[in-house]
């Protein structure tokens, strides 16, 4: 009887959506477009507003160059409240954009044994602006083997168990079965960045994985939020032999 080693492979993919929806009443549909009036009327609204400032000067341009200067400008960042979010700045667009930052798409586990678990970290950014927040949702089929054999994933958050066939996953940072991981990195730091991790994936050695779960999200327009997914793997001794990849994406998509 020939025995294979049983390798451990996943692969990564991204992509990001942006959902249009109206922004001051729920219900209405998604328009083909979009006219964005820099102030309203009875109801008020103000999209994109200019206050001069010493040393501003929004164009400057001649035959040969163009540029834009923000000296002087002060009001820098996000503040969000119960009912708004204000970004204030000099050159702030009125253009909704998300963005993801991929690291690297292959990482090899390399090879499982029933008596040491295996793990492995990858990372990824998302940035979201003019939007009321973001959700990151996670795809794919648990670990499958060249027959179709399909590992155990873990439906609950659950400690790592040597020698119990797991597969699971979390976005924290890990002392157990080994030194692992991180916790959501804001960049530049909290004032600017509130991406945090999904409830069921942010316990320390705790590891779980449903396709079709959000694993992160963001409440707010936020600035890049660097997440670290942790993979964990265990086998049994019944585990069946094989070379096992886990093929999954990321997929982001803005709220509003």
């Amino acid at each position: 009887m020939r025995y294979t080693s049983k390798q451990m492979r996943i692969q990564r993919s991204f992509s990001g959506v942006m959902l249009l929806a109206s922004l001051m009443y729920a219900g209405l549909s998604v328009p083909s477009f979009i006219v964005r009036a820099q102030f309203s009327g009875s109801t008020y609204r103000i999209e994109e507003a200019q206050v001069g400032a010493t040393g501003s000067d929004n164009e400057l341009t001649s035959a040969q160059f163009s540029a834009r200067a923000t000296a002087g400008d002060t009001a820098v960042g996000i503040v969000n409240g119960t009912t708004y979010q204000a970004i204030g700045g000099f050159t702030t667009s009125d253009t909704p954009e998300l963005e993801v930052i991929a690291g690297g798409f292959n990482l090899d586990l390399g090879s499982a044994s029933n008596s040491a678990a295996l793990t492995g970290s990858s990372v990824f950014g998302v940035r979201s602006y003019l939007a009321q927040g973001y959700v990151v949702i996670i795809r794919g089929t648990p670990p499958t083997q060249e027959a179709n054999y399909t590992m155990t994933s873990l439906a609950t958050q659950t400690a790592s168990s040597v020698g119990v066939e797991q597969f699971g996953i979390n976005l924290t940072a890990n002392t157990l079965p080994t030194t692992i991981g991180a916790v959501p990195a804001q960049v530049p730091d909290g004032t600017f960045s509130f991406g945090v991790a999904n409830g069921n994936y942010d316990d320390t050695n705790q590891y779980r994985y449903v396709d079709g779960e959000t694993i992160a999200q963001s409440s707010s327009s936020s600035g890049v939020t660097n997440y670290t997914i942790t993979y964990l793997v265990n086998i049994s001794t019944i585990t069946r032999a094989g070379t096992y990849n886990f093929n999954h994406s990321v997929n982001v998509v803005s709220t509003f």
